[in-house]
């Protein structure tokens, strides 16, 4: 009987993420490190099945190769050169409501892609952050991959903004109760869980709420 060779690995399929990873990476036409360097960290990170504990084993194999995640336009940081008095009067209730020491640059850059949004997403982006805020005091906000992020005793959740969606990623949603079927995003993912929200989606402010509180507690448990 003829022997069968299996095709080889490129370099990408090689890579030690998880398979809901592969898969969703190969959904995508990413199957080598150089198509990989054409995609921004974002880009990534919003298909389903890539969880963040991915990106630094892809930003690593990347710059092994002399390569990297495709920088983000610039037109996205562009609202922040506008004069602060702008997003500051717009947001100002906000950013009352709290303000962790050490993150004005990040708060700061949070009220700028708010108020560049300027549709439905900055709306429900701003409605997220105030429900957060409220939930968690002494959570910590950040901006990491272009993306507004809250953090305490480590990152809790983040919310990415796409043309059409609205991406809230929970970094330890797998292992949180969600006995109101919130998750629907990344569900084969080994560690994170996602909540898609399009134009007309209301958010459950009680659920989410207590998504928030929980993903904090358990990181203090950590």
């Amino acid at each position: 009987m003829p022997s069968t060779t299996r095709p080889a690995l490129s370099d990408l399929q090689a890579l030690k993420i998880s398979q809901p990873a592969h898969r969703a990476l190969a959904a995508a036409g990413v199957k080598t490190l150089a198509q990989l360097a054409k995609k921004t960290e974002a880009e990534v990170l919003a298909l389903h099945g890539v969880g963040p504990s991915a990106l630094p084993i892809l930003r690593a194999a990347l710059g092994a190769k002399g390569l990297a995640f495709k920088t983000a336009s610039k037109s996205a940081s562009k609202p922040a050169a506008r004069p602060a008095s702008t997003p500051k009067a717009k947001l100002a209730p906000v950013k009352k409501a709290v303000k962790p020491s050490g993150t004005s640059a990040a708060s700061g850059q949070i009220d700028a892609h708010i108020a560049a949004l300027g549709d439905w997403r900055g709306k429900t982006v701003a409605e997220f952050r105030k429900l957060v805020l409220t939930a968690v005091p002494g959570i910590v906000e950040d901006w990491k991959w272009g993306t507004p992020v809250w953090a305490l005793n480590g990152n809790v959740v983040a919310a990415g903004t796409f043309k059409d969606h609205i991406k809230l990623n929970f970094f330890k949603g797998a292992a949180l109760s969600d006995p109101k079927g919130l998750f629907n995003a990344g569900l084969e993912a080994k560690g994170s869980r996602g909540i898609d929200l399009y134009e007309g989606d209301k958010l459950d402010a009680a659920g989410l709420k207590a998504l928030v509180q929980a993903a904090a507690a358990l990181n203090a448990k950590a």
